[in-house]
């Protein structure tokens, strides 16, 4: 960051850092409502803190003896577990008390990174706008799970590099750096993205050798900040290894990574759904904007021509099915996810060397990654709005003042009245709902009260009602259930059950089908789950294998699925297509509702069941 005097006023720092520290505690307090990992997370820590750390999977019959759980995790659903026993004890709610304390994180995370970057900048309000469009950026995976205690070391880490390379920071405090890598291995995987941090500070290192070199200059200290990098990548990794599992914990990456058909299906590895993010599209052209810094009416002009012109390249589809020249399959307003990583990379480049950053090579190769990260998988947009906040801080910082010097006031009205008024709009009014035209989304000041209130979970958000049917009905098992409501079945019915504040209750306990811990057993059940909940024929499920079979992992028709597991209850979702072949025979519907049918095998064994459950649907 530049060394500039700030000229901001005290107050104006301050309100500056307040308002987005607001917008990071808004998007983050809120009841849960569109998760379930987090359920499991808690019931895994609950589990861990009563018997240790297990062998193998315990919470469903498919994997409980064939797979070895490596879990990366460990220690944060620990520490979840005692926080959530901790809110209940204290009467503040424990799943109010785990959203608090991801809601400091993400202030610290964000807010706080742009605090620390304000400090550096003559007009720090650029700063803080960017930490609040990149909170807006992110705000979609600010889940109370694990992820959220990596944004807040991601963002430590990329601070404390950047002070070591400008100076400001000695190299003995580089070295704390070991430990906390010792620590985030049993936390979470994101650990992998703080050895990218330092490994784009190597490769600037390294750079800056090479120039040294080759201008004839003295190399001795850009080469001791390259052997002082070296040294500290092996100690991080190899600290990393500080954990029960040792190097087997890396194959959680072979194991989601390395399966394309899990890449395809997983919604986080996705594409960003630019409906509900379209403020990747604003950062995107932004910053070309910031690239270019126009000046005077036709530089102005000529610029907005050619953000339009991106805006329509990015939704030519959508506009030219608008129009009615074409008809293309699909959702037409998702964009080419290469097309906007080509230009946002283009632009990036562009800004990167205008700002020339200390250590601007790592800005340069960390933006660039993680804009192509963000851009192809949800999961990484809240790494990317981390990884570009400090270069975009300095370019419209530099935009601003037109490369004016030193002498001239501080722009600080601008910033200020943008971080306002994007305060004002992202947390206290009502936004467009992407998936209801013509309706609108509740405001994120609702969410907070109500979550102040006490309402910890939305009210229909998860099958409460079927899962209190399944308990009393003592249906049999085994279950077949989707992943889609894993965490909060697993929660619930995996032994011993549990109420939703955490209670046990009486009951003979229910291992799962299957769950979203895809970095336990890869996509080896997934395929078998979609075999199910799409009923596909013996025919559909050959198709299936001759376009997405591998390694070993292949599906199968409906019926071989539940037939070779046993399965006599299953707990899937009203709309799914296998709905329709149950109906044909053999199973028996028991509970029906708006998001979850519930069938038993219709077998003289499960009569008993089967009359439980009539009663208890008819209130006799």
């Amino acid at each position: 960051m530049t060394s500039s005097v700030r000229t901001t006023s005290g107050w104006l720092f301050l309100a500056g850092f307040l308002l987005a520290a607001w917008v990071a505690f808004s998007f983050s307090f809120t009841p849960l409502r569109a998760s379930t990992d987090e359920f499991w997370h808690l019931k895994t820590g609950r589990y861990i803190a009563r018997n240790g750390l297990p062998q193998n999977d315990v919470f469903t019959y498919t994997a409980k003896d064939d797979y070895r759980w490596f879990n990366h995790e460990w220690l944060s659903q620990v520490g979840f577990w005692e926080l959530f026993r901790a809110g209940e004890a204290t009467g503040v709610g424990g799943i109010r008390a785990l959203i608090l304390v991801k809601a400091i994180f993400i202030i610290l995370a964000y807010a706080g990174f742009g605090l620390m970057l304000a400090r550096r900048m003559r007009e720090p309000m650029w700063a803080f706008l960017v930490a609040a469009i990149g909170l807006a950026l992110a705000r979609r995976t600010f889940y109370p799970r694990p992820p959220f205690e990596t944004y807040f070391l991601i963002a430590l880490v990329f601070l404390m590099l950047m002070e070591w390379r400008t100076g400001r920071m000695r190299t003995r405090w580089l070295w704390l750096l070991a430990p906390l890598f010792a620590l985030w291995a049993n936390l979470h995987g994101g650990w992998a993205a703080g050895i990218i941090f330092i490994a784009a500070f190597w490769a600037d290192a390294a750079w800056e050798v090479g120039v040294d070199y080759a201008l004839g200059m003295d190399t001795r200290p850009s080469a001791r900040r390259l052997r002082t990098l070296t040294g500290l990548g092996f100690a991080c990794a190899a600290a990393t290894l500080a954990n029960p599992y040792g190097w087997r914990l890396y194959d959680m990456f072979s194991n989601v990574m390395g399966d394309p058909f899990l890449q395809r299906i997983i919604f986080e590895l996705q594409p960003p759904d630019w409906r509900f993010v379209l403020v990747l599209e604003g950062v995107v052209l932004l910053i070309v904007a910031a690239a270019i810094r126009p000046r005077g009416v036709r530089g102005i002009g000529g610029t907005l021509l050619l953000l339009v012109a991106i805006h329509l390249a990015f939704h030519f589809k959508s506009y030219a099915q608008w129009i009615g020249i074409s008809n293309p399959a699909g959702d037409a307003w998702q964009p080419n996810p290469w097309l906007v990583t080509a230009i946002a990379l283009a632009g990036w480049t562009v800004l990167v060397l205008r700002a020339r950053p200390a250590g601007w090579v790592a800005h340069l190769l960390l933006g660039a990654f993680f804009l192509q990260q963000g851009v192809h998988h949800v999961r990484h947009l809240p790494l990317t709005a981390l990884a570009i906040m400090p270069v975009m801080s300095l370019g419209l910082e530099a935009w601003s003042r037109g490369g004016a010097d030193e002498t001239r006031p501080s722009r600080s009205a601008l910033p200020l009245a943008l971080l306002l008024a994007f305060a004002v709009f992202e947390t206290c009014c009502w936004l467009p709902n992407a998936t209801r035209p013509f309706s609108f989304e509740e405001p994120y000041w609702g969410r907070n009260l109500r979550l102040a209130r006490g309402v910890e979970i939305e009210p229909g958000a998860y099958p409460r009602e079927a899962v209190d049917f399944m308990i009393q009905a003592g249906l049999p098992g085994p279950i077949f259930n989707s992943g889609n409501e894993s965490g909060y079945l697993i929660w619930r019915l995996a032994p011993d059950l549990l109420t939703e504040s955490g209670r046990p209750i009486p009951g003979p306990g229910y291992l799962l089908f299957t769950d979203n811990r895809y970095d336990i057993y890869g996509g080896q059940f997934i395929r078998e789950e979609q075999s199910v909940l799409n009923g596909l024929s013996p025919e559909d499920a050959r198709r299936a294998n001759e376009r997405l079979a591998w390694n070993g992992r292949v599906f199968a028709s409906w019926r071989e699925v539940l037939d070779r597991h046993a399965v006599q209850t299953l707990f899937i979702a009203t709309d799914a297509p296998v709905n329709r072949e149950l109906s044909r025979g053999g199973w028996l519907r028991v509970w029906y509702g708006r998001d979850v049918s519930i069938w038993v095998r219709d077998t003289a064994a499960n009569a008993p069941a089967i009359e439980r459950a009539r009663r208890l649907s008819v209130g006799e």
